[in-house]
């Protein structure tokens, strides 16, 4: 059976026989996603550690961040973790940074670096993290695609 069912079982049936998280982490489709749904749709169960998080398929940037913002009384992942992880990515960084304010922020110079970090993710950057430091017009022209930045309205 998917996890995603057994999941969806719980959730709509609590007052009845409860699938147990050693079933739904043997289930077909049992990914990282799988296992925060888990903790966050279903408090009380037995919740996965973020051992059994980060050994799961599917635990990239993305999952790390989302598991910090919606599991806050779980074990965090730190930036460190975030920043090694597949597909972390400018994008990815920026919205570490809006999510996690409490968290370890990255900075302009880490973004600046990331994979794929463009003109576009430098004006989304400069849009979203208005308190951050901001790009300026010197760093954007640097960048490749600068003309496509400069046709949404530039710094």
């Amino acid at each position: 059976m998917l996890a995603r069912k057994l999941r969806d079982f719980n959730i709509k049936n609590p007052t009845k026989k409860q699938y147990t998280k050693a079933q739904h982490k043997k289930a077909r489709w049992c990914t990282a996603l799988e296992r925060r749904m888990w903790n966050h749709e279903l408090p009380d169960a037995e919740q996965y550690t973020i051992h059994e998080h980060r050994e799961a398929r599917g635990c990239n940037a993305n999952e790390i961040r989302w598991w910090n913002y919606e599991l806050p009384k779980a074990k965090q992942y730190t930036k460190l973790q975030h920043s090694k992880a597949k597909n972390c990515n400018a994008r990815e960084i920026l919205w570490w940074n809006l999510l996690l304010p409490d968290a370890k922020q990255y900075t302009k110079l880490e973004h600046s670096r990331a994979k794929d970090c463009n003109a576009h993710e430098m004006r989304q950057w400069n849009h979203e993290l208005p308190n951050a430091e901001q790009y300026t017009v010197t760093e954007y022209n640097k960048i490749k695609g600068s003309d496509i930045y400069k046709c949404l309205g530039g710094i």
